[in-house]
């Protein structure tokens, strides 16, 4: 068009809305009672219920984006910030401490100058002496030593940034997926110990989906203490603002039909909410408005794009893991062992295997109480009973 520079074409298509999980959204809305609950804990100091904290929610649902909200704020105010993201079945507690010494460091020379005492790796791994504050510890059994280490620069660090006025975050995402042997153990017990008996400023915000508690409390008692809040999907007013707040940061209008299509095709899902909002987006070139028909557009094509996120889901399960699934999603919500077992006309503990294997491997369903669970993908089931009704694999009893 005549009078425009590339310069305008770029600022034009530089489309404000991030799909992908983990990602984060341009505005967080909804969520200012949790940040600013948090941020109230930080002032407060670890006296404070909500100083250690566990986020869990389903995926897509923004437990990423709080992480990412909290961390800017704690950085603000001069704390240390150390961010790691679990993986299945790799480790995470020598890299957690390595960044924490890393990082701290570089904020606070004395700290710097005692941390370089710590021999992490040989801590961790060949569970050789460590050294502490400059004084030599001796070699501990090998059960011992990722506890003390973990506890010995966390109060080294806790004392400086104390000193300093200011604090220390640690924030861990995915925590369903920390399942290294030991390493949660070993992170309790020096929170236990540096957080809640010294009153040492060392902060965790764990972040994961709803199956992380019963992992975490099995690392001890510690967890079972904590603060957990449950991160959802978001009201319609929020939903709302998502959307306005989102389009006005890059100059664009919603017609007020546009945003009744979005608000209601995304159910207030912030995965969706920014799947849609991406494909509703004006093209370039085109008026700075996204009309009803674009957004209808954007809502179709976003759930075109969650269909072929459930049905990889689903293909990667076995038959009788996608017959489980199928019984959930006809029982209905909140479905409990026993209904799921008279829909499938299996016993308990012949399901137990199938149950588990898609709430700690597929991550597909949730535990939602004693013995019920629920999908951990908004939308998933209503997919499922969209489909034809599976076949239920014969069951053969394993031979002594």
């Amino acid at each position: 068009m005549e009078g425009k520079t590339v310069l305008d074409f770029i600022a034009e298509g530089d489309i404000p809305f991030s799909p992908g999980f983990g990602m984060r959204p341009l505005v967080l809305a909804g969520r200012d009672s949790l940040t600013g609950q948090i941020g109230r804990a930080f002032r407060t100091g670890p006296r404070d219920p909500w100083f250690t904290t566990v986020l869990v929610g389903d995926r897509g649902v923004g437990k990423t984006a709080v992480l990412d909200a909290v961390e800017k704020s704690a950085r603000e105010s001069g704390w240390a910030v150390i961010h790691e993201q679990a993986v299945e079945k790799e480790g995470l507690l020598a890299l957690l401490l390595k960044d924490l010494v890393k990082e701290a460091g570089s904020l606070w020379t004395r700290t710097k100058k005692t941390l370089a005492n710590f021999d992490i790796e040989a801590s961790l791994g060949t569970n050789v002496g460590v050294a502490s504050a400059g004084i030599k510890i001796k070699s501990k059994p090998a059960a011992r030593v990722p506890t003390e280490i973990t506890r010995d620069i966390l109060r080294v660090v806790g004392v400086h940034a104390k000193q300093q006025g200011r604090g220390v975050l640690l924030t861990i995402d995915e925590v369903q997926s920390w399942t290294a042997e030991g390493e949660l153990n070993a992170l309790a017990a020096a929170l236990q110990i540096v957080t809640k008996r010294e009153q040492l400023p060392v902060a965790v915000i764990f972040a994961g989906l709803p199956v992380s508690l019963e992992i975490m409390s099995g690392a001890g008692t510690f967890f079972e203490r904590v603060t957990n809040s449950t991160v959802e999907d978001l009201p319609r007013e929020s939903t709302e603002y998502a959307f306005l707040k989102t389009a006005e940061k890059r100059g664009v209008l919603i017609e007020p039909e546009a945003l009744e299509v979005l608000v209601e095709g995304t159910s207030g899902y912030p995965y969706l909410i920014q799947l849609a909002g991406y494909h509703a987006w004006p093209p370039v070139g085109s008026p700075r408005v996204i009309t009803a028909d674009l957004a209808r557009d954007g809502v179709s094509r976003a759930r075109q794009e969650m269909d072929k996120l459930y049905s990889g889901r689903w293909e990667k399960c076995s038959p009788m893991e996608q017959a489980y699934l199928w019984a959930v999603a006809e029982v209905g919500e909140s479905a409990t062992a026993k209904d799921i077992a008279a829909t499938l006309k299996r016993s308990t503990e012949q399901l137990g295997p199938t149950r588990h294997a898609l709430i700690h491997e597929h991550h597909v369903l949730d535990a939602a109480g004693y013995g019920k669970v629920v999908f951990s993908l908004p939308g998933f089931s209503a997919w499922i009973r969209s489909r034809d009704p599976v076949e239920i694999p014969e069951y053969h009893p394993r031979r002594c």
